[in-house]
């Protein structure tokens, strides 16, 4: 990848680690009611943030240069200071998301800049928090349905219970129940390149809808043993946190789903 913007000199190379993380929030806000169902307020699309945190490493001497390149760039006398461009991204440096466009180039702002750190005799890293500028251009395209090979070892699977036992003196508890138990499943599954386009898409267009997931292989009960059983099923994804790459390609990321009521 390369950095260059306003007083910055020439286009920078720099080398990112594979640790880097994708952090992207969609403009929804969620909330559970009385019913058990879920239901999102949105803002739609272009409200939605697109975040990173990258580590680069290299010699002394290219750390440095990158901080004086941010430093010139925050300092320039323009309209566009403040404001980096990322361009001639590696195939495997989609730091903002697998179904972003990187093919023109994004720019960016920094967020935050880490600690200036020695790992090795002769190698340095350096951690930025960088932040996405809209418009956004993207690739690939949302699915009508959507599978889960490899679900990792850990997962939970049951029911938020709506009964309370309320303690009284001298008397047994009184009990109020809704009767309104809603299923919910907490996972982390192992995603290919593409499928990770697929579904990162299929989350931006369905937005608070729900998302027909046809198996999450392995998992026989994504409700406990009180709900139904059979696939496939309507789920509402309240939570999507993509937490590392595992290997060339593939993708690890947690998600929390909810029935569809």
């Amino acid at each position: 990848m390369y950095i260059s913007g306003q007083g910055i000199i020439g286009g920078l190379e720099v080398r990112i680690q594979r640790e880097f993380t994708v952090d992207t929030t969609l403009a929804l806000k969620w909330a559970q009611t009385e019913s058990g169902s879920w239901v999102a307020t949105d803002r739609g699309a272009a409200q939605d943030i697109y975040k990173t945190s990258i580590s680069l490493h290299g010699r002394e001497t290219s750390i440095n240069a990158i901080l004086s390149a941010i430093y010139a760039n925050r300092t320039a006398t323009h309209a566009d200071a403040n404001k980096l461009y990322l361009y001639n991204f590696a195939d495997d440096e989609d730091i903002f998301g697998a179904d972003v466009d990187y093919s023109s180039g994004i720019y960016c702002k920094v967020m935050s800049i880490g600690d200036r750190k020695q790992v090795a005799l002769h190698s340095w890293v350096l951690s930025l928090n960088l932040i996405a500028l809209p418009p956004l251009s993207f690739t690939g395209t949302h699915a009508a349905s959507i599978t889960f090979d490899h679900i990792n070892i850990g997962y939970t699977a049951d029911v938020e219970y709506t009964f309370e036992q309320h303690e009284l003196y001298g008397a047994a508890p009184q009990t109020t129940d809704r009767r309104a138990d809603s299923g919910i499943i907490d996972f982390e599954a192992t995603i290919k390149d593409a499928d990770m386009v697929t579904f990162r898409r299929t989350l931006a267009y369905q937005r608070s809808a729900p998302i027909t997931t046809t198996s999450l292989k392995g998992v026989t009960y994504p409700f406990g043993p009180n709900k139904t059983a059979t696939w496939p099923k309507n789920l509402k994804y309240i939570q999507v946190k993509e937490l590392e790459r595992f290997g060339q390609h593939y993708h690890t990321v947690m998600c929390r789903c909810v029935e569809d009521l």
